[in-house]
């Protein structure tokens, strides 16, 4: 479930200069309004949210951030074209547009004749977001709807437009007594008095049932909006911090910030059959939403520096499904929609165990070296190159004798693959 709820209220425009994340504007180019023709190339997701947002592209501009869409590996699909579109009364034609993706924050901003339109918006947890809009231009704000889903059925209740999705998962924008609502004909128009600034709460929920369960914190967001706006710059800077580094030259620092948002836009929330939260190899594509054990470790390896907690629980989800014999099974998708959640561990554990099952022979050394390879290295070694080095190795070929405890496995596991690192470098450099 999507809620979004609006209210608006007045108040000075915050001072931004002192958060490092403005040294790294356009981090992303994620630009993407959504057609048929193409995909989406990556979203603007944060803090494990199941959701994401792109900025329009500016040959197709909407002004409003294009989404929600629906991460789910069963059925990723854009819950709208854009749930929200903010404009003035009486506009004219934008004389510029623009957008900037900054870490852990997107805007976009669309400026008239007689002022501008900036939209901010922030993720402040896995199911809460706050959209924060400022508006310049003399008059009120039009809000509205556009390209929403097929299968979404639009209703009013009180003041609020109520969009659900055959799923469960339902959008639910929510105005204010003073702003007119409207549905018809499939769509909402709302028009709210003049306000130098606006806050819309943006909660998502997997069911109904957790969106009552936490409908309190989007009242608390709505009542807050400058404490929840904390809160996310807190969250930030303490990335920031920890992945800059004194003794790393400046021009690395976007590298290094690139390579940390990457991560923090992978991390999903617990949900279905993902027991605790992790890091997903690829939001951007449907078949890499899941943990993967070989990507898991290295993620944790990256996460630990700015996130050690969501490093923690990355190794934790795939114990989880840890085997008697203590076996790591290979991966974890997410529960298939047509399951209930209660069956999901088992349904996990059952059908993906087997990948976890090779047999410890010299052709299984090689594949694990030449998987490292293809990884680490540019250019590929022959076969025959780490088939000589392998004869000359002295590799373990009975099945691995498991120790018991989570904590034991762990360091059993790493020292696993570094010695099939220590054979790739050997064998590719003739040792």
């Amino acid at each position: 479930m999507v809620l979004v709820a609006v209210i608006s209220q007045s108040c000075s425009k915050a001072s931004a200069s002192s958060e490092r994340r403005y040294d790294f504007p356009n981090i992303f180019d994620i630009s993407y309004t959504p057609d048929t023709l193409h995909r989406h190339y990556g979203l603007f997701t944060d803090a494990g949210s199941w959701i994401g947002f792109t900025p329009p592209e500016k040959e197709k501009w909407i002004n409003g951030f294009c989404g929600p869409y629906s991460i789910d590996m069963n059925r990723r699909e854009w819950l709208a074209k854009c749930a929200v579109t903010v404009s003035g009364m009486d506009l004219g034609i934008s004389l510029k547009d623009s957008v900037c993706y900054y870490p852990g924050e997107l805007v976009i901003s669309s400026e008239y004749k007689n002022g501008a339109i900036t939209q901010r918006l922030n993720f402040i947890d896995a199911n809460t977001m706050l959209l924060t809009i400022d508006n310049s231009l003399p008059g009120g704000l039009a809000f509205t709807g556009d390209g929403w889903a097929a299968e979404m059925k639009l209703s009013q209740t009180g003041n609020s437009v109520i969009s659900v999705h055959p799923t469960g998962e339902t959008v639910v924008i929510t105005f204010p007594q003073n702003v007119k609502l409207n549905v018809d004909n499939g769509n909402y128009q709302a028009n709210a008095p003049h306000q130098n600034r606006s806050y819309v709460s943006v909660a998502f929920f997997c069911s109904p049932e957790e969106a009552y369960a936490g409908l309190n914190k989007s009242v608390d967001v709505l009542e807050n909006p400058l404490s929840a706006l904390e809160s996310n710059k807190l969250r930030w800077e303490g990335y920031l911090t920890s992945t800059l580094r004194d003794d790393m030259p400046a021009e690395y620092d976007r590298i290094a910030v690139k390579a940390m948002t990457t991560l923090a836009s992978n991390h999903r929330a617990a949900r279905g059959g993902l027991l605790h939260d992790g890091i997903i190899p690829s939001h951007a594509v449907g078949y890499f939403v899941g943990l993967w054990a070989w990507d898991s470790w290295r993620f944790c390896a990256g996460a630990a520096s700015f996130d050690p907690e969501l490093a923690k629980n990355n190794i934790r989800a795939m114990f989880d499904y840890q085997q008697p014999d203590g076996m790591i099974i290979a991966s974890i998708p997410i529960l298939p929609k047509t399951m209930p959640v209660t069956a999901s561990r088992r349904w996990c554990a059952g059908r993906l165990i087997k990948f976890m099952r090779l047999p410890v022979t010299r052709s299984f050394w090689l594949k694990c070296i030449l998987s490292l390879c293809h990884t680490t290295n540019g250019g590929m070694p022959s076969v025959t190159m780490i088939e000589t080095g392998c004869a000359n190795m002295d590799l373990p070929m009975e099945p691995l004798k498991l120790r018991h405890g989570k904590a034991a496995w762990i360091t059993q596991y790493v020292s696993m693959m570094w010695k099939c690192l220590r054979m790739m470098v050997m064998t590719m450099h003739g040792a």
